[in-house]
């Protein structure tokens, strides 16, 4: 099964998601794609972990340029 989950909330993209897709403002293309590593299902303690915060600051640096 697979679902589409749209948000522009970064901390909540990488808490839901296996794989966060970046797309550019105005035309909507795919900017990157960013794959989520982490087992689920994940509890309110992965969001304490340095992994989490790394990989919230990545799709943030994405969100960027």
């Amino acid at each position: 099964m697979s679902v589409l989950f749209i948000t522009h909330n970064v901390f909540e993209s990488v808490f839901l998601s296996t794989k966060v897709v970046v797309m550019t403002p105005r035309t909507g293309k795919i900017s990157d794609f960013i794959n989520i590593p982490f087992a689920y299902p994940r509890d309110d303690e992965f969001r304490t972990r340095p992994e989490f915060g790394e990989y919230v600051r990545s799709v943030s640096a994405v969100l960027k340029h």
